[in-house]
């Protein structure tokens, strides 16, 4: 299992998922106060990654 966090751009209210190893990014993710983290998980692999932010993502916009 493989740590990642979910970051949120509070300027644009993009999500981006990001495997804790490749923080802060060349886009600064991870380093740029724009990009907030909102969600900490683990991962199986890249596919398991996408689910979670997917899932994430879709319970944000049912929350209003």
């Amino acid at each position: 299992m493989t740590p990642f966090t979910i970051f949120r751009n509070v300027k644009t209210g993009e999500y981006a998922a990001v495997y804790d190893f490749a923080l802060p990014t060349m886009t600064g993710i991870g380093r740029k106060d724009e990009w907030q983290s909102v969600y900490h998980g683990q991962a199986n692999d890249l596919l398991d990654k996408a689910r979670q932010r997917e899932t994430f993502v879709k319970a944000q916009e049912l929350r209003g």
